[in-house]
């Protein structure tokens, strides 16, 4: 089956192209992909070059911060146990050794352990959980701290 196609020119005068359907439909698949195509490309490479790298790299800083803010509080609550359980005592904090959550505005609670020497002499294992908040300008406050022998 052929299809003609006519159309008016200026000068009123009239071309005609004998087209076959199949090459129709053809032109018509390819023109289609071709406009679906190219901007999908499109988006999909800005989106993978410009967008993700810096996503990326804010939530690698956020967490970056995350991290600090919680072994600062792991290392206030270590000064508040050695003035809990006495300045002249011997203790020795296992280091790095500790779980922190971030309880929200600046709360933080950390759980941990920590050698101690008693009157004999002896090591003892001990275990302590501190609630402690963030104020501002590296000063924390102590909201609470529990001893208890492993």
């Amino acid at each position: 089956m052929r299809i003609v196609l006519a159309y008016a020119r200026s000068g009123g005068e009239i071309l005609i192209n004998k087209w076959n359907l199949a090459e129709i439909i053809k032109y018509t698949i390819l023109v289609s992909a071709f406009l679906y195509l190219v901007p999908w490309i499109g988006s999909s490479l800005f989106q993978n070059k410009y967008e993700e790298p810096d996503t990326i790299t804010l939530v690698d800083s956020k967490l970056e911060i995350h991290k600090n803010r919680s072994h600062e509080a792991f290392i206030q609550c270590n000064k508040w146990v050695v003035q809990d359980v006495g300045e002249l005592a011997e203790i020795e904090f296992l280091s790095n050794d500790y779980k922190a959550w971030n309880l929200s505005s600046g709360r933080y609670l950390i759980q941990s352990q920590f050698w101690v020497k008693d009157e004999t002499g002896d090591n003892l294992l001990k275990e302590y959980a501190c609630r402690i908040q963030f104020i501002a300008s590296g000063e924390w406050q102590l909201q609470g701290l529990n001893l208890k022998d492993s």
